[in-house]
């Protein structure tokens, strides 16, 4: 897992599509890409998503590439380019313990803020950018990137960002995460909502993101669930013979395994600040675990239920009604609180005990609802003098410190303030 030339989470030359030819992305997802058993404890990483923009107006920079370049040469290839030019991805290391990856992300943040302080840059945490589309941004054109323009029935999914969770899996556990955690990710997709604004507009989802890649082309989303690896191999298979895919990398499905010995699972927004994404990985990497322990076996649920209540959670994000593991109508907070208590023996056992125990107080502030209620205040606003607050941090804690900008907003100066709605670290 370690070995730099399958290191899905330090070597970019095989992962990052903006700086490598196609064919290099191109190979073979099989079962032998699998341990036979797992030296305990599991080992998981992260890609996290961020919008470089500047620090006076907000807007996006376009600076990604330039950025990375002087970042130091120990770290420089955790961080990757996206599609759009002013995106960046950093992408850990492994790790068996919570409290190690927290130290490295949060180190990993700090070099690139320093870099970015330098170009009077700043990093905006939320899975849109809520003034700009996929058309008004500076994007890449290579070959990759044209591909899934022409294949995507709506490209601006290309805008969104999010946060992907890796874990290792041995040959016989493949194949049942893929099946099972699906079942929860209405509940996270409610928690980590974070996309509701696109080009100065309401989207009317509170997960955009999700909404889009749910239907963008026909790759995306929920998949499954397999009887076994050869029915998933079969799948891709035909996929394949239908020119619906030219590789793995295009099944663009919200969980999906890798050549590196992973499942990725990606239906998160990029959240709003670190501790959210310490909350989010906790608790899912104690639901991998428990799913691996046969904890969920009983737990079925068909496609079409799952891609009603996924809709459920992208439209109405934290005021969503979800049918949790119990069978209950309840709200994505009281799923979690449950849920929390359940797979508790779980935690205990591999040391995510203390975050997930703390992951209720932490996800209970929503990234979408912050970012509506800013929209709402501002169009409320629009004909008078407003005030807008930037909350700032490092993505570090939830103590804010308040920056306050005066400006009449005539609808011109309305529009470009928009972009003030999402949390942005300075």
């Amino acid at each position: 897992f370690f070995n730099p030339e399958k290191d899905p989470f330090v070597v970019s030359k095989l992962k990052n599509s903006a700086m490598t030819p196609a064919g290099e992305l191109d190979a073979a997802v099989d079962r032998d890409c699998f341990a036979d058993t797992l030296e305990s404890p599991r080992k998981f990483g992260a890609e996290l998503e961020l919008t470089i923009v500047d620090k006076k107006n907000s807007d996006p920079m376009p600076i990604a590439k330039d950025v990375i370049a002087k970042l130091p040469t120990d770290i420089r290839e955790q961080f990757h380019l996206e599609h759009l030019w002013t995106d960046i991805e950093i992408v850990t290391k492994p790790h068996v313990s919570v409290s190690s990856f927290r130290d490295e992300l949060e180190h990993l943040l700090g070099q690139l803020h320093n870099v970015l302080d330098q170009r009077g840059a700043s990093l905006l945490w939320s899975g849109t950018h809520p003034n700009l589309g996929y058309q008004r941004q500076p994007h890449s054109t290579n070959i990759r990137n044209q591909h899934n323009v022409r294949r995507l029935a709506d490209p601006s999914g290309l805008a969104t960002k999010g946060l992907h969770f890796h874990f290792e899996a041995s040959k016989n556990e493949a194949v049942p995460i893929i099946n099972n955690i699906q079942t929860f990710f209405p509940l996270l997709v409610a928690l980590s909502a974070n996309s509701p604004v696109i080009e100065g507009n309401d989207t009317g989802f509170r997960s955009k993101r999700v909404s889009t890649w749910s239907s963008c082309m026909g790759v995306c989303g929920l998949t499954g669930p397999f009887d076994g690896w050869d029915d998933f191999e079969s799948q891709i298979r035909d996929l394949k013979n239908a020119k619906r895919i030219d590789s793995m990398k295009d099944n663009y499905a919200f969980v999906r395994p890798t050549r590196f010995g992973t499942i990725e699972i990606r239906c998160c927004d990029t959240p709003m600040n670190v501790n959210q994404v310490i909350s989010l990985l906790a608790v899912t990497r104690t639901l991998v675990e428990a799913i691996c322990d046969g904890q969920f076996d009983n737990l079925k649920r068909r496609r079409d239920f799952l891609r009603a209540e996924l809709h459920e959670a992208a439209q109405h994000g934290p005021e969503a009604r979800l049918t949790n593991h119990r069978n209950e109508l309840v709200s994505p907070q009281q799923w979690l609180d449950r849920l929390v208590y359940d797979i508790q023996p779980t935690a205990m056992t591999i040391g995510t005990d203390l975050a997930i125990r703390l992951a209720p107080q932490y996800l209970a502030t929503n990234g979408s609802t912050e970012q509506l209620a800013r929209y709402r205040r501002l169009l409320r606003n629009r004909q008078n003098e407003a005030v807008v607050t930037i909350p700032a941090n490092r993505g570090r804690s939830d103590n804010w410190e308040i920056d306050w900008i005066t400006a009449a907003t005539s609808s011109a100066v309305t529009a470009a303030l928009l972009m003030l709605l999402a949390r942005i670290i300075i």
